[in-house]
Parts: structure tokens; C-alpha cells; sequence
């Protein structure tokens, strides 16, 4: 399934930042992402799971209905880096220079995910310049406050004349799909849709998450540790 717009390409739908069980604070399970997709009217995923590429290569295994882009959301000394198109794992706790260039060695994509948000661990704008990230994620259904953040975001992206993406940051199944990229390319390989996204060839929508939805998260979240 794409969606055809007055582009001489198709256009895939794709959340670029989800996290599965394989994540320490994730619930959704391998098995429910290509039925979440779908019902979202998505053509595609970006498994982003924090510091493991197991489910990224899980999914990879085992759905063939939805595209699968396999990622990592990787935890540095300076904040949070999304690694698009990783298959090996990188360690956690690196400087984030030295974090983007191992990304870089497998041919993956750096992006700057949710720079402008108040509770998570981001890269600052300085530390931003210096890495010159492939792309910087302005839609992140998960952000508080969320319009203000996309704002920042957006106004971080073309201040850096820097690619755009946009991903649910989803944790538990429901919230699959808040945002996504359209992208536009020809083929549904890897390398052609990084290459789409890191060629500018998308646009960015979605919305804040729900209030129940992040509430049931917490929950979730809450009853694991005990």
C-alpha cells in the first residue's frame, strides 16, 4: 500500500521511533507491531528500542507485511541519539561524537531525536553543530509540551538547514502511529528510503499522545517494577 500525491514517486508511510518489550520501559510486543501498523494505515516501522538492536532484528526476522527499518535509540554521555538503519548493536555510555561516527560506519543514519523536550536526555544545539546529525527529528507525539517542542524543533532543524523526521516515540501498542514521516521513494529497500530521508524527501505530521495513553504507560511502568 503507498499513497499517491501529485509526486512522480510514492509516498510510505513510516513512524520512525518505536520501542518494543526489548526496551527497558517498552510493553509492545514483536507480534502486535505489523497489526498496529496496518490499522494505523502505516506502510512501515522504525524499531528504535533503547540500547538493543534484538527487537529491531526480531522484527526484521519475523514481519514481512510492513516495512521494517532496524534502529537503535542509543544512550550517550551527552544525551540520546536515534541510529536509523543499524544491524549491529553500539554501547551505550560513548561520547556523542564518537556515537555518530560509529553509526556512520555502518551506513546508518544519525538523527537527533526529540532535541527540544523537558524530561528527556537530549543533545544540546552546541553539541548539535559539532556532530552535524543527518536529520533531526521535529514531530515526537511523545514531547511535553508538544506543540512548543515541535515548534523549537522545527526552528532548530532550518536553523541547521537539517532533514526532518517524526515518530510516535510509542512504548505500549495504542500509541503506534501518533507521528510519522511520509517519504518519498521509489523503493521500499533500506538504503533508498535513508537515502529519502537523509535527501529530504519527507514530510512530517502526527499529534501529542493521549493523556490515557500516557497515563497507561505510567502504569505500566509502575507495576513492572514492583
Amino acid at each position: 500500500m503507498f499513497i499517491k500525491k501529485a509526486y512522480s514517486m510514492p509516498i510510505f508511510k513510516i513512524d520512525l521511533h518505536v520501542h518494543t518489550l526489548y526496551s527497558y520501559d517498552g510493553f509492545t510486543p514483536i507480534e502486535a507491531l505489523a497489526s498496529k501498523a496496518e490499522k494505523r494505515g502505516l506502510n512501515g516501522l522504525a524499531i528504535t528500542d533503547h540500547d538493543t538492536i534484538k527487537g529491531a532484528l526480531k522484527a526484521l526476522e519475523e514481519i514481512t507485511n510492513v516495512i521494517i527499518i532496524p534502529g537503535e535509540e542509543i544512550t550517550t554521555k551527552s544525551g540520546h541519539l536515534l541510529a536509523l538503519g543499524v544491524v549491529e548493536h553500539i554501547s551505550s555510555g560513548l561520547e556523542v561524537a564518537e556515537t555518530a561516527e560509529k553509526i556512520r560506519d555502518q551506513g546508518a543514519l544519525v538523527v537527533l531525536p526529540h532535541p527540544s523536550t523537558l524530561y528527556k536526555p537530549v543533545v544540546n544545539k552546541r553539541i548539535a553543530k559539532k556532530i552535524n546529525p543527518d536529520a533531526i527529528e521535529t514531530i515526537n507525539a511523545s514531547a511535553i509540551p508538544f506543540d512548543f517542542s515541535t515548534r523549537l524543533n522545527r526552528k532548530l532543524a532550518e536553523e541547521l538547514a537539517l532533514p526532518q523526521t517524526a515518530g510516535s516515540d510509542s512504548h505500549i501498542p495504542e500509541t503506534i502511529g501518533d507521528a510519522y514521516s511520509q517519504i518519498q521513494t521509489d523503493s521500499t529497500d533500506l538504503e533508498s528510503i535513508l537515502h529519502a530521508i537523509k535527501n529530504g524527501q519527507t514530510s512530517q505530521h502526527g499529534r501529542c499522545t493521549s493523556l490515557n495513553h500516557r497515563l497507561k504507560k505510567a502504569w505500566l511502568s509502575i507495576t513492572r517494577t514492583k
